[in-house]
């Protein structure tokens, strides 16, 4: 199931013009996801596009599956991004989708490899 909510998400961000970069973190960016992992999503999106972009991936999950939960981080968030973490009815309980989003035009310090590992899945356009 974690393969077909990535491949799904990432498929429609994909073409997206106003979609700058999309990568797969946490676990899988560091080489150890098991069944306790979640499914970390970031993306880099123009500046006046983050609420689409949510709009966009709750849509795209919905059509996969139900979804039991939501959480919309309340901002400004520690960290300055945009976070949302949906989990979808019958997947198992750690299969959480954290997917936050970076404005073009903020700080990019949650890049670090050493601190954030080597994106998967990653996807780039340009400067980011």
């Amino acid at each position: 199931m974690r393969q077909i909510i990535l491949d799904k998400i990432v498929s429609t961000l994909q073409p997206l013009d106003f979609v700058l970069a999309l990568w797969q973190g946490g676990s899988a960016a560091h080489g150890y996801t098991d069944e306790w992992s979640d499914l970390d999503i970031a993306v880099v999106v123009a500046d006046n596009c983050v609420e689409q972009a949510f709009e966009i991936v709750e849509k795209t999950i919905a059509e996969i599956g139900e979804i039991e939960l939501k959480y919309r981080v309340q901002e400004p968030a520690w960290h300055g991004q945009s976070q949302c973490f949906w989990r979808l009815k019958e997947t198992p309980p750690f299969l959480l989708i954290d997917f936050a989003v970076f404005r073009r035009s903020s700080r990019n310090e949650f890049l670090e490899i050493e601190r954030q590992g080597q994106g998967a899945s990653g996807i780039r356009r340009g400067e980011a």
